[in-house]
């Protein structure tokens, strides 16, 4: 590639620079005409007026001139690639397996200390007339968004693009830019971001050609997809297992089916399954539906649901519709407390954008429950098991907008990280069987990234629940986070991430307290729990520079800290701590990408035995999340984060 070649060029200037002159006589191996010396190949030859690298051993004749000599800094290990290579040459399968994945250049990975928002990017092109948008597919092995002259060069590699890739039509959408429609700088970075968000996609990245003095734009839009089939067999005993196999772009249309079987010792019956349907960017509008139908133990379940989030102010319009249908029991081992629900719900939100930066988006939300058969052992005043309808209207105001970087949750592709901020408020109205109640929330979120300082967001949450002129389920969450800027130590880059949380809850009715969960667990097998809970997380990131056999590694280390106040008559908080060294593993060639090795410590507690763990888990890596508009809900002391 051209801007490898320049790479390489300048490096070597600067390598000829820093090397010590060796002043060559004729003592060696004289011949007429001037010093002569004998070069092995692969050595580095600096002249005064060139350099080069030897492809054999070579006679120099130096004719009084000055010769730098030193290694070829780029050669590969004569330890291990070109022995691989020579072993790997004895057949045409190893042949292709050692081209696929010993490269001589390794993925480009755009990674800058400080990043900017995407929008600022593109802002050059305000106003621009779009004159065609075309879509290049890079290959889903060979390929990379970021230099798309990276060939599909081998025949193992073209084998495994079998599968059909995501439709161009899907890569394009509509109603965000348009051929013929003048356009701007949030326009274009919104279309980048909701294709590289879409579950098919890997990475994407658009690329704007403007001519010369024209007021009109082409766009190219180049993505690469993930490999599609996901398959996942956890194993433990004969009586417990799971198997899930997953296409998640069935016939390029990015239509995802999955299937999942269970057995579990500790189920009635032992047997489970889920199946699940859906589609991204239904009429290419960015609009998901869902068909979903399990059973789990004596709950069964189906359900539908339709919805578009808010994803840019472009795209105005958000809402969704959803329908479950649920058969289970309050307790699993009692046939009295089986119960049969209808849970069905709509809403809607419209954004209206003023200016360029901020949106004002008013959302309405309706939910019912109905019951058909209502459990023998609940009581008439059990909340759990009462018909409801429920009424919800929020306010948004929200600024955001997002910067395309890397190296920090993954190696390799796009990340976008929302900054900005965000203003919530919510106010309802829930009709039970027995009583009806009023319920407000407000909701402010901040996110910035500071050059050279890093990341920094907050949140505050505050939501309760007026019944007969009494507050009830009075939840309070604090958070905030930090990462730092990507740092170097050598080769090596790194990144230090800070987390705390505060969380109340005070006059608990419906909700139960905060439980930690996890490891700690006491002679009955119950976590700590209670209404105040303190948490701050330590946690440095390695990324290592190593690139073997398409595997990249991070190393990180961590500190978890927790204090938990068990009631309000018990004013003493409890402190957890955990300790934690991780090494992940990351593929770009793999379905499921991530692998995480994790060993942690935690602590002896009065009543809470120390406990040591080993873990090992295959995921995919998550997109950022935050300043999002959602479909109106609740908050209450079952909050998740």
């Amino acid at each position: 590639m051209p801007g490898s070649v320049l790479l390489r060029f300048l490096l070597l200037i600067f390598l000829g620079i820093l090397v010590q002159p060796a002043r060559l006589n004729a003592q060696a191996w004289p011949s007429e005409g001037g010093d002569t010396l004998r070069v092995k190949s692969g050595m580095l030859v600096i002249l005064p007026d060139t350099f080069f690298v030897t492809a054999s051993d070579t006679l120099l004749v130096g004719k009084g001139q000055t010769i730098r000599l030193r290694e070829d800094p780029m050669q590969r290990s004569k330890d291990f690639y070109d022995s691989l290579a020579v072993r790997a040459g004895k057949s045409r399968m190893k042949r292709d397996l050692h081209r696929l994945f010993v490269r001589d250049n390794n993925p480009v990975i755009i990674t800058v200390k400080n990043d900017r928002p995407r929008e600022e990017y593109f802002s050059r092109y305000n106003g621009k007339l779009v004159r065609s948008i075309r879509v290049l597919r890079v290959p889903i092995i060979d390929g990379n968004v970021n230099d798309t002259a990276w060939p599909d060069s081998t025949r193992l590699g073209r084998w495994m693009n079998w599968h059909p890739q995501t439709q161009k039509r899907l890569l394009k959408g509509k109603g965000v830019v348009e051929v013929g429609a003048k356009t701007s700088g949030a326009a274009l970075a919104d279309m980048e971001r909701l294709v590289r968000e879409l579950q098919t996609i890997r990475d994407a990245r658009l690329y704007v050609s403007a001519p010369a003095g024209s007021d009109s734009i082409d766009l190219v839009m180049v993505t690469q997809d993930l490999f599609p089939i996901r398959l996942n067999f956890d194993y433990r005993t004969p009586d417990n297992f799971i198997f899930r196999i997953t296409d998640r772009n069935l016939t390029g249309s990015a239509a995802e089916l999955g299937l999942a079987y269970e057995r579990r010792a500790s189920l009635s019956p032992v047997n489970a399954y889920t199946i699940n349907l859906q589609q991204v960017n239904l009429f290419n509008r960015f609009i998901t539906g869902r068909l979903y139908a399990l059973g789990r133990g004596s709950r069964t379940e189906q359900g539908v649901e339709i919805n578009r989030e808010y994803l840019s102010a472009i795209l105005s319009d958000m809402g969704g519709i959803s329908f479950r249908n649920i058969t289970d029991r309050v307790y699993p081992d009692s046939g009295l407390s089986r119960y049969h629900l209808y849970k069905s719900g709509a809403w809607y939100g419209h954004a209206f954008t003023p200016s360029a930066e901020w949106s004002f988006i008013p959302v309405f939300a309706f939910d019912w429950e109905e019951f058909t058969e209502v459990p023998a052992s609940a009581g008439p005043s059990s909340y759990a098991t009462q018909q409801k309808k429920i009424v919800l209207g929020g306010l948004n105001l929200i600024k955001r907008s997002f910067l395309r970087t890397a190296l920090v949750k993954v190696f390799g592709t796009s990340e976008y990280i929302p900054v900005g901020y965000k203003l919530n408020l919510t106010g309802g109205y829930e009709k039970a069987l027995e009583f009806d109640r009023f319920y407000s929330a407000g909701q402010f979120e901040y996110a910035t990234f500071v050059h050279d300082a890093g990341y920094f967001s907050l949140s505050a949450l505050n939501a309760r629940f007026f019944r007969a002129q009494r507050e009830e389920d009075n939840l309070l969450v604090l958070k905030t986070g930090y990462y730092s800027p990507l740092l170097k130590l050598g080769r090596t880059r790194w990144r230090q991430f800070v987390d705390g949380s505060y969380r109340s809850i005070d006059r608990p009715f419906t909700t139960e307290p905060f439980s930690t969960g996890g490891p700690w667990e006491d002679s009955l097998g119950v976590s700590p729990a209670g209404d105040r809970w303190f948490k701050a997380g330590f946690r440095t990131v390695f990324f290592m520079p190593w690139y073997f056999y398409g595997f990249r590694f991070s190393f990180y280390d961590g500190i978890d800290m927790n204090w938990i106040r068990q009631s309000e008559q018990d004013k003493q908080y409890r402190y957890f701590p955990s300790f934690r060294l991780g090494l992940r593993i990351q593929n770009d060639y793999l379905t499921y990408t991530a692998f995480s090795f994790q060993l942690a410590f935690y602590p002896e507690v009065k009543g809470y035995e120390p406990y040591l763990s080993f873990s090992l888990k295959t995921f995919i890596l998550p997109v950022f999340d935050g300043l999002r508009i959602e479909r109106p809900a609740y908050h209450s002391g079952s909050y998740r984060e």
